[in-house]
């Protein structure tokens, strides 16, 4: 994953680089030092799970407001 790739996912999933260092456990100046096509390995990986937190948590959250049984 290049940084313009990275900043382009986390403008999709509405997280700023400070909630991404935040969300991954490291500071936010390693993050904005990343350069373009040296962002870490583990990255690609980090993006991936809060991706698919987030459609859980929508999916859940339409359950929620519908109910159970979509009523």
């Amino acid at each position: 994953m290049t940084k313009t790739e990275l900043k382009e996912k986390l403008k999709q999933l509405r997280m700023s680089q400070k909630d991404f260092a935040e969300y991954a456990g490291c500071s936010y100046q390693s993050v904005k030092q990343w350069k373009e096509n040296k962002v870490p390995n583990w990255v690609a990986i980090v993006v991936e799970h809060i991706e698919v937190f987030q459609a859980a948590k929508n999916i859940i959250c339409k359950n929620k407001v519908k109910g159970v049984n979509g009523k």
